[in-house]
């Protein structure tokens, strides 16, 4: 039964990880952002916007699919943490160090989300004049 359950988890979690992947790829080549003359093209009906909401919600799952595949091989987990730290007191250094950095991304985004400023204008190398090309890099001239 736990054999099943595991080979269930991981099965969602790779088909998970496609699915991010393939979504962060149309928004990156084929919805591209900015001035590439993407505003309001659509794949499928769906527009930019609407592929980061289902990148968003295909990653969230990810991570809880991920926790949850980490309780399933929490003994084993634990068995390698023994072999690697030898004493309790490494071991609880071990734990916080890995509450720490989650912490510290889960708090992070708090922090930058305050630190974030709406410009003014458009960037100048938004500005194209007609007819101007542009490079796919968006290298300055």
């Amino acid at each position: 039964m736990r054999t099943a359950i595991n080979f269930t988890v991981d099965c969602i979690l790779l088909g998970l990880l496609a699915g991010v992947v393939w979504t962060g790829l149309v928004m990156r080549y084929v919805l591209p952002p900015g001035f590439r003359g993407c505003y309001g093209w659509t794949l499928w009906g769906l527009g930019r916007h609407d592929y980061g909401t289902i990148h968003y919600g295909l990653s969230v799952l990810m991570v809880l699919f991920s926790g949850i595949h980490l309780g399933l091989h929490w003994r084993w987990f634990c068995a390698k943490l023994n072999a690697r730290v030898r004493t309790r007191g490494q071991s609880l250094i071990a734990l916080l160090l890995v509450l720490f950095l989650f912490g510290l991304c889960i708090g992070s985004v708090f922090f930058l989300h305050k630190q974030v400023c709406k410009p003014n204008a458009r960037p100048a190398a938004a500005a194209a004049e007609p007819g101007e090309k542009r490079s796919f890099f968006l290298i300055p001239k």
